[in-house]
């Protein structure tokens, strides 16, 4: 009863956090002055991540933890996971693009309670360290 009540009440913001994570996406897309995929007309999605390809994954998350970004790391590709090189043999170099997007891919912080501010200071910093 009190998850439901909480998803409820949560229901109720979810026009709003859409509205203020595409408002993000739209701030990023516009001030980093990177590559990114263009949202088709039609579609009305509620962004979840805001992933980036640097040359270094590992080496660019801790030099933007030195200058105050929490970044992500997400969807270790999924051949790499020890259960499935156990039960089918899987390997690293089965699936080079796979590991190569995981290799470059970091995500910058997407939630709504970000503020104009913060996100001027996140693109500032992304762009020091790029």
């Amino acid at each position: 009863d009190f998850q439901c009540a909480l998803g409820v009440s949560q229901l109720r913001k979810l026009d709003d956090f859409k509205r203020r994570r595409r408002e993000i996406v739209a701030y990023y897309n516009a001030n980093l002055g990177l590559p990114h995929l263009e949202e088709a007309a039609f579609s009305n999605a509620c962004f979840h991540l805001y992933p980036i390809l640097v040359p270094n994954r590992r080496e660019f998350y801790f030099k933007a933890r030195e200058v105050g970004l929490n970044l992500q790391v997400h969807y270790i590709p999924v051949h790499t996971q020890p259960y499935y090189r156990k039960t089918y043999g899987y390997k690293l170099g089965d699936y080079p693009n796979a590991e190569n997007y995981y290799a470059k891919c970091i995500s910058l912080p997407l939630y709504p309670s970000l503020t104009d501010e913060d996100l001027a200071e996140i693109v500032r910093r992304i762009k020091g360290l790029l």
